[in-house]
């Protein structure tokens, strides 16, 4: 039995404080709750995307003192997850990307890396092989909690399941390499932009593997606007008999299940009004105070 957190939180992209704080607070209402395992989205310690600026060392520095910070601040007695940066050990002057996008299992004051992104969009809005080195063996992102094994992936390292899609994309398939490596739960860390009818594609993608593998997933993405993309977090879990709870969307949320109930649920599809309209209020609202603006203008 397991208790985990979806914790779908709002981050900024350079706001290492304000992205600490709300990881911190997330954690500590996961744990009022009972959880034993808090899930936050992909790269939440810097925000997502952050481009060039993983370009800067004065902004690697201030993640990596920030990733620390937040090793110290968050509460004893849970497993946290992060996304985060890992710089890449084996580049060297010639070959590879400096960093990696990775994910962090923090307890107790410790931490530790336990994934990295296997798989890296270079289509749409992505550009992720322009910054990041990608991790060839994911079979390895596991770690272990209470006795079970807990597979790790990354966003776009479920978007490869060749039943789901009908092909590949990728010469590998992360969350089938994690299962086959004896994951009975599969988390994925995700920070995916939303588009008309993307939740509903992505709570299906996911409950298409859960029934494939024959396991739980667990996957948690952002939420909150940043200039250009909107994130709707839409945070799922399911299993093969259908999902624990209905997706929350274009709000921060923090929800625990539990791996031993009966996740029975069937999803409701949400209206595409109602949610291209919290789109376009979420988009316009992250951006005046995400930037500061005091007031605005409308012009008619």
């Amino acid at each position: 039995r397991m208790r985990v957190a979806l914790c779908q939180i709002d981050t900024t992209v350079g706001d290492f404080d304000g992205n600490r704080h709300r990881i911190v607070a997330a954690a500590e209402e996961a744990l009022d709750k009972g959880a034993q395992l808090a899930v936050f989205p992909e790269l939440s310690v810097c925000g997502y995307p952050a481009e060039d600026l993983l370009l800067r060392k004065a902004f690697l520095v201030a993640h990596d003192a920030s990733l620390k910070q937040l090793t110290t601040d968050l509460p004893l007695g849970i497993d946290v997850l992060v996304g985060c940066l890992e710089a890449n050990a084996q580049m060297d002057q010639f070959v590879g990307r400096p960093l990696r996008n990775a994910v962090a299992l923090i307890r107790d004051g410790e931490c530790r890396i336990v994934a990295r992104k296997s798989l890296l969009p270079t289509y749409d809005v992505f550009d992720e092989s322009r910054y990041f080195e990608p991790f060839l063996t994911p079979e390895k992102n596991i770690f272990e909690l209470n006795g079970h094994k807990v597979g790790v992936v990354v966003c776009e390292d479920s978007w490869n399941d060749e039943e789901f899609f009908g092909r590949r994309a990728y010469a590998i398939d992360p969350v089938a390499r994690v299962v086959d490596a004896g994951a009975e739960l599969v988390v994925n860390l995700s920070a995916s932009p939303w588009t008309r009818g993307r939740q509903e594609f992505r709570a299906r993608m996911v409950a298409a593997a859960a029934k494939r593998h024959g396991v739980a997933m667990i996957y948690v993405n952002q939420v909150g606007g940043d200039v250009e993309l909107q994130f709707d977090g839409g945070s799922i879990a399911a299993k093969a008999d259908g999902i624990a709870v209905q997706p929350i969307a274009f709000a921060e949320a923090v929800t625990v299940v539990d791996t031993d109930d009966s996740w029975g649920q069937q999803l409701v599809a949400p209206s595409l009004l109602a949610m291209q309209y919290a789109a376009c209020v979420q988009g316009i609202r992250a951006y005046v105070q995400k930037f500061g603006f005091a007031k605005v203008v409308v012009g008619l």
